[in-house]
Order: C-alpha cells, then sequence, then structure tokens
C-alpha cells in the first residue's frame, strides 16, 4: 500500500484534501516466489550434479547466468545471489537475492545393470562413513 499525502478528495466544507492509498496486488510468477525484496527459485538438478557438482544455467531477472552447483548438494540446499532479488523501493541501486532453491530429481526407473552399478557403489561405502 501507497500514502500519497494531500492527493485524495478536498475535505468537507473546503477542507484540506485527504491522502491517497493504492494498494498495490503483484500476480503470481511461473518461475519466482516473492519474499519481500528477495527472490525464490526452485533449481532441478540431477542425481550426478547433485553429487559430483557442475554448472548449471539459470535464468535471471537480469538475463541468464551460470551458476556452480557444489559437489554433495543436498536436496533442499539455498544457494543466495546477492543483489540478484528485487528493486529495494526508494533505494535506486538496491536489490535484494535471489534464493536458489536445489531439488535433486532422483531417477525413477533404472535397469538393472544400472540398480546393480548403484548397488556396487553401496557397497563401496563402509559402514563407518556417513553418507545420510
Amino acid at each position: 500500500m501507497i500514502r500519497l499525502a494531500g492527493k485524495g478528495s478536498p475535505g468537507a466544507n473546503g477542507g484540506q484534501a485527504g491522502d491517497l492509498y493504492l494498494t498495490i496486488n503483484v500476480l503470481p510468477h511461473n518461475s519466482y516466489e516473492r519474499e519481500g525484496d528477495n527472490l525464490r527459485q526452485l533449481v532441478y538438478v540431477d542425481l550426478f550434479t547433485a553429487v559430483l557438482g557442475a554448472e548449471k544455467e539459470i535464468t535471471t531477472l537480469s538475463g541468464k547466468l551460470k551458476i556452480k552447483i557444489p559437489a554433495g548438494t543436498q536436496n533442499g540446499k539455498i544457494l543466495r545471489l546477492k543483489g540478484k532479488g528485487m528493486p529495494v523501493y526508494n533505494k535506486p541501486g538496491n536489490f535484494g537475492d535471489l534464493l536458489l532453491e536445489i531439488r535433486v530429481m532422483i531417477p525413477e526407473k533404472l535397469t538393472e545393470e544400472q540398480q546393480d552399478l548403484f548397488r556396487q557403489l553401496q557397497s563401496s561405502f563402509t559402514k563407518k562413513e556417513s553418507y545420510a
């Protein structure tokens, strides 16, 4: 809501003009969710990218950008890109952040060979190693 002092209707009997209140509703975007001046975006990565790390191209308000997905990235991890969010009201040149929520896509259908490879990988971890 924005208040414009003295821009409303004139007061009764020639009184001073009142204030004008504007209510602004922002429609939802299909890629971003707004959190104040910050934006949140879901970024889908495959299992191999999450485990091994890689670069991924994303779209921001200011265009395409390559980001680094660190090796060992967990599902739900938030990567923060400073200054890539919404412009801050009444503060020219200031921007919120872009919060990238990583969603790891797990393969749903594996061949028997692929399942065997996963079993081999699983057995290569000792019980002392923690990967959970």
